[in-house]
């Protein structure tokens, strides 16, 4: 799998910041959950590489 990976095909100019709506997904995913399994416990595991930049949370 590791020798499938290739260069991002939309690089992040130097002077900006990648966007990264992570509010927006952690939003989705507790939606999907609570609608999915009600009346049970659930996680949610966010695996970020960075700061939140665009939506909810910036």
């Amino acid at each position: 799998m590791l020798d499938e990976l290739q260069r991002d095909q939309w690089p992040v100019q130097p002077s900006n910041r990648a966007a990264r709506c992570t509010g927006v997904a952690l939003s989705a995913a507790a939606g999907l959950l609570g609608a999915c399994v009600q009346g049970t416990g659930a996680r949610i595991i966010a695996l970020v590489g960075g700061p939140c930049t665009e939506g909810p949370g910036t």
